[in-house]
């Protein structure tokens, strides 16, 4: 990371662990182009880097990628990531021809915990905590389940058929409020 921060390059971010990551590395501010997902991890690309810093946004790596092709870039690519990151992003770059180096900058590290008693909804806030909860969870077909974005909703779909919503926002304060909003209105029907 040290040896990147004296380079310009094309930088992407898809999770607020890999900006975090990252920057706690970093001195000073580099000379970086960076594609971001939009919500937490764009607020702190911005907050370290500068809205300046910030070509493109995205709520979704499959967008991202898409935005990332259609622009032209002279420099390096480099994808910070985690261990266990989904291959939307980097097939999809694979496929257009677009050359990127790939740095695992965190580790993930699954937690499941065991729930025992009912809930009305889960909310998932990434695919790793849908992978974990549901390693050692089995849920009732009445439990509305609440996903931060596509993806997230994509892994939970390969676990159950329950009601699924997604949020069109990846901010977490956005996903709460459309699960509270959820309730008042089922609560009122």
């Amino acid at each position: 990371i040290r040896s990147l921060a004296t380079k310009k390059i094309t930088a992407i971010f898809t999770s607020m662990n890999a900006v975090n990551a990252v920057t706690k590395h970093l001195q000073a501010i580099p000379d970086w182009d960076i594609y971001s997902l939009s919500g937490t991890t764009k607020d702190l690309v911005i907050d370290f880097f500068g809205e300046s810093k910030l070509i493109e946004t995205s709520r979704n790596a499959k967008d991202l990628s898409n935005r990332i092709i259609a622009t032209e870039s002279n420099f390096p690519v480099v994808f910070f990531t985690g261990n266990l990151r989904l291959d939307t992003l980097p097939n999809h770059l694979t496929q257009n021809n677009i050359s990127f180096e790939e740095l695992v900058v965190y580790n993930t590290t699954l937690t499941p915990t065991q729930v025992q008693q009912g809930f009305d909804g889960i909310l998932f806030f990434s695919p790793s905590a849908v992978v974990s909860f549901f390693s050692i969870n089995k849920i009732s077909d009445s439990i509305v389940l609440f996903a931060i974005g596509d993806t997230t909703a994509d892994t939970i779909k390969t676990y159950t058929k329950n009601k699924i919503i997604t949020r069109n926002s990846p901010a977490k304060e956005s996903m709460v409020e459309e699960a509270v909003d959820y309730f008042k209105t089922i609560n009122q029907s």
